[in-house]
C-alpha cells in the first residue's frame, strides 16, 4: 500500500516538472517569435529604408544574448531530468524534442543576424573613429562569417540580403576612404626643363611631399595598417614604386650632381632632388674639369641613392604594417579568397615593400650602367678596383639596414668580386669593337712594311720556356739566311698595321693578367682575326671589285696578318697559360687564301678587260710597217 502511495507522489512529481518544463519551452517560443519580427523590422528599416535606431538595435542585441542563457538553461535541463523521464512516452518526448529543436533554430539564426548586426555597427563606428585598421579587420571578419550559410537558401531571406548589400556599400566607403587618404597623403612634383633642340624636355626637379594631421605619425601609423589588412597597400606601394623607377632612378643615373634637400612646413614633409646643372653656373669651365669620369661615377651615383633613400625612410617609408595585434584576428578569414593575397605578404616596412618591387630591376640597372663603367680597361688599373668593392658594400649594408633587399640578396657583391671575369669580358668586348671598327674603315691609306725593324717586334722568349731536350744541337751548326720569315718589301693598310699592333697589346697585357683573364683576351684575340677572315671580304666586295689596287693591299694584308699569325703563339705561349690549342697556326691557311682569292679575281677581271679590248680592236692584224715610229 505505501508503495502504491510512494509510486503516485513521484508520477505527480514528473508531470509538474514536465508542465514546467513545457511551460518554459513555450515561454521562449514566444521571445523567440517576438524577436524575429524585432529583427525583421530592424534590419528592414536601417538597411532598407534607412532610419537610424541605434538604441533599437543596441536593446534587440541585448535580448538576443539573454535568451541565449535561457535556452542554455532549458537545454541543460531537458538533457539531465526530462529526456530521460519521457522514455517511456515516445509521443510526448518527440513533442517536446521537436519544439525544442525548432526554438534552437530560431535562436540560432537570430543569434546569426544579430551578429552580423554588430559586426556592421562596429565598422561603422571604426570608420568614423578614423580607427581603419579595426573596421577593415571587423569587415573581412563579417566577410567570412557571411559565407558560412544559415540555410541552404540564404538568398531568399530578404534582411540577409540587405545586410549583405549593406556590407558591401561599408567596404566599398573604406576604401574609398583609404584611397582618398592616401592620395592626400603623398603628392607628387615632376618639373622639367624647357624642350630642347631635339624637342625632347629635360627632367630636373623632383618634390615628394607627405603630409599627416596631429603632431604623431599615428593616423599615418593607421592608414597604412588599414590599407594592408584591406589589401590595398600592394597596389599602393607598387604605383609608388612605378613612379620612383621611372623619375627618381633616370635623375640619379644622368645627373652626378644632386641637389637633395628634406624640409617641413607646418604637418608637411617635402622632400627635393634638384638637377645642379655643371655648364650653367659661373664657374662651369672649373666644374666641368671637376666633373667625374665614367670610371668614378659610382662614387656620386651610389651616394645620391643612399642619401635619398634615407630621406624617403625619414619621410615614410619607414612605417611597419602587419604590426599590431588586429592583424592576428584575421586569422579567422585567412583562408577567404580576399585575405589570401594580403597574407602573403610578411611583416615589414614600406620600404621592404618598395624593394619587392623594383629592386631587381634596380640592381641589374646599377650593374649594367654603373659598375660596368666601373671597370678598369687596363691590367695595371686592376688594383685599384678594391675602392669600388668598398663602395658597393657600403651601398649594400645601407639597403640591408633599410630593409629595401633582404639579407641574401649578395647580387652586387658578387658582381664586383668577380672582377677577373668582368676585366676580361670588358677586355674582349673593347678589343673586338675596335678591331671591327678598323676593318670596315677604307683601307686606301698605306703604309710601307720595312725590313729591318718589322712591326710587332718579338718580346724575348722567357728563359726556361722550351725544354732542353727539345733543343736541336744541329741550330747552332746551321746558320739559316737572313730572309728567314722575313717580310718582303710592300705596302699595307694603315688600319690593318693598327689591327696588328692591337693583338700585339692585347697579348702583352694577357701576360701579366690572371690566368683566366689571360686565356679569354687570347681568345679575343683569335675570334679578332676570325672576324677579319668574315668581315673584311664581305664589307670592302665592291672596293675590291672596282679598285685593284684596293684588292692588291687586300692580298697584302692578308699576307702580312698571315706571317704574324706563324708565329705569333709560339712568342708568348711561355707566360701564357698551359697551351691548351692555344694557335693561330689554322687561321693562316683561311686568310692567306682569302688574299690570293680576292687578288685573282682581280687579275682575271683584269685579264677579261683587256681582252674585250683587244677583241673591239681585231688584235694588232691591221697594224703595218708604215705605222710605226
Amino acid at each position: 500500500m505505501s508503495s502504491s502511495f510512494v509510486a503516485k507522489i513521484m508520477e505527480h512529481a514528473v508531470k509538474l516538472e514536465q508542465k514546467t518544463f513545457h511551460d518554459k519551452l513555450d515561454v521562449l517560443t514566444m521571445k523567440l517569435s517576438e524577436m524575429e519580427v524585432e529583427m525583421f523590422q530592424l534590419a528592414e528599416s536601417k538597411y532598407v529604408h534607412f532610419h537610424p535606431n541605434f538604441l533599437t538595435g543596441q536593446s534587440l542585441i541585448q535580448k538576443v544574448h539573454d535568451v541565449q542563457d535561457e535556452m542554455a538553461t532549458i537545454e541543460k535541463t531537458w538533457n539531465t531530468q526530462v529526456k530521460g523521464q519521457l522514455s517511456l512516452s515516445t509521443g510526448e518526448f518527440h513533442n517536446l524534442n521537436q519544439e525544442l529543436s525548432a526554438a534552437k533554430t530560431v535562436h540560432a539564426g537570430l543569434a546569426y543576424l544579430a551578429d552580423i548586426y554588430e559586426l556592421l555597427e562596429t565598422s561603422a563606428r571604426s570608420l568614423e573613429s578614423k580607427k581603419y585598421s579595426q573596421a577593415a579587420v571587423t569587415l573581412l571578419k563579417l566577410e567570412a562569417y557571411m559565407k558560412q550559410p544559415l540555410i541552404e537558401q540564404n538568398d531568399k531571406i530578404t534582411i540577409l540580403a540587405a545586410m549583405k548589400t549593406e556590407f558591401r556599400i561599408r567596404f566599398a566607403t573604406l576604401e574609398c576612404n583609404l584611397s582618398d587618404l592616401w592620395h592626400d597623403l603623398l603628392k607628387w612634383t615632376v618639373k622639367t626643363s624647357p624642350e630642347s633642340s631635339n624637342g625632347a624636355a629635360t627632367l630636373n626637379e623632383i618634390s615628394i611631399s607627405v603630409t599627416c594631421n596631429g603632431s604623431d605619425s599615428s593616423e599615418l601609423d593607421e592608414l597604412v595598417e588599414g590599407l594592408y589588412i584591406s589589401n590595398l597597400l600592394s597596389g599602393k606601394m607598387k604605383a609608388f614604386a612605378n613612379m620612383f623607377q621611372e623619375h627618381v632612378i633616370p635623375l640619379i643615373l644622368d645627373n652626378v650632381h644632386l641637389n637633395i634637400t628634406l624640409k617641413t612646413l607646418k604637418q608637411t614633409k617635402t622632400l627635393s632632388i634638384r638637377c645642379h646643372d655643371v655648364q650653367s653656373s659661373d664657374t662651369s669651365q672649373e666644374s666641368a674639369k671637376n666633373y667625374p669620369t665614367g670610371e668614378k661615377m659610382y662614387i656620386h651615383i651610389f651616394g645620391n641613392l643612399m642619401n635619398i633613400l634615407d630621406y624617403l625612410q625619414k619621410l615614410f617609408l619607414h612605417v611597419e604594417y602587419g604590426r599590431n595585434e588586429a592583424t592576428t584576428m584575421l586569422d579567422v578569414s585567412s583562408a577567404s579568397e580576399t585575405n589570401s593575397t594580403s597574407s602573403s605578404f610578411s611583416k615589414g616596412t614600406l620600404m621592404s615593400l618598395l624593394g619587392q618591387s623594383v629592386s631587381s630591376w634596380l640592381l641589374d640597372l646599377l650593374q649594367k650602367t654603373v659598375l660596368a663603367k666601373a671597370i678598369p680597361s687596363s691590367a695595371k688599373d686592376l688594383a685599384g678596383f678594391s675602392e669600388v668593392i668598398g663602395v658597393t658594400q657600403l651601398l649594400q649594408d645601407q639597403l640591408l639596414k633599410l630593409r629595401f633587399i633582404q639579407p641574401d640578396n649578395t647580387v652586387l657583391m658578387q658582381y664586383v668580386q668577380n672582377i677577373n671575369i668582368l676585366f676580361a669580358n670588358k677586355k674582349s668586348q673593347t678589343t673586338l669593337e675596335k678591331a671591327h671598327s678598323l676593318m670596315t674603315s677604307d683601307l686606301h691609306d698605306t703604309v710601307a712594311v720595312a725590313e729591318d725593324k718589322p712591326i710587332g717586334e718579338w718580346p724575348p722568349l722567357t728563359r726556361g720556356g722550351v725544354k732542353k731536350s727539345q733543343r736541336l744541337d744541329s741550330a747552332v751548326e746551321h746558320q739559316l739566311s737572313d730572309n728567314t720569315l722575313r717580310m718582303p718589301k710592300c705596302r699595307i693598310s694603315e688600319n690593318i698595321q693598327t689591327l696588328m699592333m692591337l693583338a700585339y697589346e692585347t697579348l702583352c697585357e694577357a701576360t701579366e693578367s690572371s690566368p683566366e683573364c689571360a686565356t679569354q683576351m687570347f681568345y679575343a684575340v683569335r675570334n679578332m682575326f676570325e672576324l677579319f677572315y668574315h668581315v673584311v671580304p664581305t664589307y670592302h666586295s665592291q672596293n675590291f671589285e672596282a679598285f685593284p689596287q684596293i684588292a692588291a693591299l687586300h692580298h697584302n694584308n692578308c699576307m702580312f696578318i698571315a706571317h704574324h699569325l706563324l708565329t705569333l703563339s709560339h712568342q708568348f705561349a711561355p707566360k701564357l697559360p698551359s697551351p691548351d690549342n692555344k694557335t693561330f697556326v689554322d687561321l693562316i691557311e683561311k686568310i692567306r687564301r682569302s688574299g690570293v682569292e680576292v687578288f685573282l679575281a682581280q687579275l682575271n677581271r683584269q685579264r677579261s678587260l683587256l681582252l674585250e679590248y683587244l677583241g673591239g680592236a681585231d688584235g694588232f692584224g691591221r697594224m703595218e710597217a708604215s705605222d710605226l715610229p
